[in-house]
């Protein structure tokens, strides 16, 4: 039924093209937050790379501004793909605070 009707706009490549994407064009949402993650160990170039990485790897993630002088990253992220816990979540399981939430201990062998 779809298709019938996109044929009836016009026989042109180009119409039905432009009928398609029009078509397409609700298929993707994103609801676009920001917030920022207080990182206080975040003290050289290395722990910022570490930390910046991490958050620009996750999937929602959308941009990461780096504040090393106030220790702080301004994160935008899609909310329908995650959320502000699950990007605080893995700064802290690489080792360092986020917010209000502790770095998980790196394994320590025993001797």
């Amino acid at each position: 039924m779809f298709l019938r009707n996109i044929c009836h706009i016009g026989r042109s490549p180009t119409a039905l093209l432009a009928a398609g994407l029009v078509a397409l064009s609700g298929c993707y949402r994103q609801e676009v937050k920001k917030f920022e993650i207080s990182v206080p160990d975040m003290v050289d170039s290395r722990s910022a790379l570490i930390v910046s990485n991490t958050v620009a790897s996750l999937r929602g993630v959308l941009d990461v501004e780096l504040d090393r002088e106030e220790r702080r990253l301004a994160v935008s992220y899609n909310s329908l793909s995650t959320a502000q816990k699950n990007i605080e979540q893995a700064v802290a399981d690489v080792g360092y605070d986020a917010n209000s939430l502790i770095a998980v201990p790196k394994n320590i062998s025993e001797d």
